[in-house]
């Protein structure tokens, strides 16, 4: 997966297609930025960021998370993670394990599912955890935990794909939030328009 990752990076689409998502036809750009953000609690914020890229909390879900003992519980182990602390970083991978309690605390309740549980933990800790989009998922033929791609590029060989991807942030001279962002970003874009819902052949990094 990395060699793919890191072409995709180097082609000259990637820094087009950066600048091109920052564009008004695609409001999934403001997932990070609508709304107040608190790093602990979830917030009326939060739940419109998720309709951003295609995902909606049930309505008692949401008011639970709000008002309720599911978003104290789910704060208690967002206080265990900074942040500040991005998936290049060497603690990456202990700091998802209590965030993975959360996502399996959050994919308890009726209407919850495992998307929708780890696009809220993204939009929390926007530097760490990857959206579980079907759109990216398929283009990297990823069926595993679909935190998992994300480690595994970003901490293979040395951690070369986060400096590709921070070039390529620079030079397209946009505000994302992170390498991980960024990358999610470049595959999406590439794949989103020829994406099939059943039985999609993907996306062919190295053609």
């Amino acid at each position: 997966m990395l060699e793919d990752l890191l072409r995709l990076v180097d082609d000259p689409l990637a820094v087009a297609d950066l600048r091109r998502s920052d564009s008004p036809v695609y409001p999934r750009r403001r997932f990070e930025f609508v709304g107040d953000v608190d790093p602990l609690r979830v917030t009326a914020g939060d739940l419109v960021a998720l309709t951003l890229v295609g995902v909606c909390v049930p309505a008692g879900v949401a008011l639970d998370l709000l008002e309720g003992d599911l978003g104290l519980d789910v704060a208690d182990l967002l206080r265990q993670v900074p942040a500040d602390v991005p998936i290049t970083s060497p603690l990456a991978a202990d700091l998802l394990r209590p965030l993975a309690l959360a996502r399996d605390l959050l994919e308890e309740p009726a209407g919850m599912d495992l998307r929708t549980a780890g696009t809220l933990l993204a939009r929390k800790r926007p530097l760490l955890v990857p959206v579980p989009d079907p759109v990216v998922l398929c283009a990297l033929d990823w069926s595993d935990d679909p935190w998992g791609w994300a480690l595994d590029a970003f901490s293979a060989d040395g951690g070369v794909l986060g400096d590709v991807v921070a070039a390529a942030r620079a030079e397209a001279g946009l505000v994302t939030t992170g390498d991980l962002r960024a990358i999610e970003t470049v595959v999406w874009m590439r794949h989103h328009r020829e994406h099939l819902r059943t039985h999609c052949p993907g996306l062919r990094l190295l053609a």
